[in-house]
Parts: C-alpha cells; sequence; structure tokens
C-alpha cells in the first residue's frame, strides 16, 4: 500500500486553518466575555479564572489571548491581523507591552515580516524597560509553586516595604512568600466581586433575620 503523503499534507493543512481561525474568534469572545463580565454569572472571580476552570485553557494559553484580547480593544487593528493570518498569536502576544495606536503600523508590520527571534530582537532595542520574559509557573508539589517573572524596579520596593511593615507587626522576619500571601489575600478580600457579592448577600440574611425577629 502506497503511502498519500499529499492526503496526509492537505489534512494536517485544514486543520491548521482551523486551529488559527478559532483562535482568532476565541480572541473575539474572550473581549465580550470581559466587557460583559459573563465569568461572574458562573461565579468565577476573574476572566482568567473562568478560563482556567470552565474554559480548561492553560495558564499560558489564557494568559496570552486575555492580554490580546483586551489590547485589542485599544489597538483594533491587532485582532484584525490575527483574524487576516497576517501574525500569529504567539507574537502577537510578544508586541501586546507595547503597540499603540501610534505605532501600530510599525509594529504590526515587523511582526508580519521577522521571524520570532527577529523580532524579540527589535523589541529588546526599542523597548528595553517593557520587553520581559513571559511569566512562569511551575508546580513543585500540592502546595508549593515556582514563580518566575520581571517586574519594574519599583514594583520590588514595594514588596520589600510589604516585607518590612509584616515584619514589624508579626515581630518577626516575614519572607517573600508570605508576604505576597498577606497582601494578594487583603487585596482579594476587598476588590473581589465574587467575595463582595457573598458579603452583600450575608448582611441582606442577617439584617432580615433582625426584621423578622422584631415581628
Amino acid at each position: 500500500m502506497n503511502f498519500n503523503h499529499a492526503q496526509l499534507h492537505e489534512k494536517a493543512i485544514n486543520i491548521s486553518s482551523n486551529y488559527l481561525k478559532y483562535e482568532a474568534m476565541l480572541v473575539s469572545v474572550l473581549q465580550e466575555l470581559d466587557l460583559n463580565k459573563t465569568y461572574l454569572h458562573y461565579e468565577q472571580a476573574s476572566l482568567y479564572v473562568y478560563c482556567i476552570n470552565l474554559l480548561k485553557l492553560s495558564e499560558s494559553a489564557t494568559y496570552a489571548l486575555i492580554s490580546i484580547a483586551r489590547k485589542s480593544v485599544k489597538v483594533p487593528e491587532l485582532k484584525q491581523a490575527i483574524e487576516e493570518k497576517r501574525i500569529t498569536l504567539t507574537n502577537a502576544r510578544r508586541i501586546v507591552p507595547v503597540i499603540t495606536q501610534s505605532n501600530k503600523d510599525e509594529w504590526l508590520t515587523k511582526t508580519a515580516s521577522l521571524s520570532p527571534l527577529k523580532l524579540e530582537r527589535a523589541l529588546a532595542q526599542s523597548f528595553p524597560d517593557k520587553v520581559t520574559q513571559p511569566t512562569k509557573f511551575k508546580y513543585k508539589s500540592d502546595s508549593t509553586a515556582r514563580l518566575e517573572t520581571d517586574v519594574p524596579v519599583n514594583v520590588l520596593d514595594l514588596l520589600k516595604r510589604a516585607q518590612e511593615i509584616l515584619s514589624q507587626k508579626n515581630n518577626e522576619h516575614v519572607d517573600v512568600p508570605h508576604a505576597l500571601e498577606a497582601v494578594l489575600k487583603e487585596f482579594v478580600e476587598r476588590h473581589d466581586p465574587v467575595q463582595k457579592a457573598a458579603r452583600a448577600k450575608k448582611e441582606m440574611n442577617a439584617r432580615q433575620n433582625q426584621i423578622s425577629r422584631w415581628y
């Protein structure tokens, strides 16, 4: 039996074409989900959590898609270039931190014409303070993960100051993981729409119980 390379090649092209098409469609639907906060309807704290928990996307894919969807609100030509298959989702992610309405033509052209390596070099030369390595999460056990990310120096200074404040408050040294936990926990408790709704419901039930006791 002769193996049909042409058929297999055609199959690969068709699947690849559909894959790229659905990537672009996913960017569009994430824009709508974000705008309408649909994730809250399904009791997900954020669009990111919605994508991980309900769409079953990987963390890296979720981060890339959301960043492109949100940047495309300000620079619609970015999503258009993806839809027209002029640039890949991977390369689109690379220019998200730097692309604006004023420089879109230059960077969309470079993204479409340069290899990934040459594009990274061009970005690093033009925006040394903005272009960072992708954030990486690595799970080491059921309770521990490793986080690798680039941050601005002022963010590092804020983290160090948070460590100092917490160490003074607790009368003992607080390391980076525990400082991050304390700061992020307080932020989420204050600003998470899901937790806000739960507190509001609890307060309403308490008032109703109090009123019922009066009568």
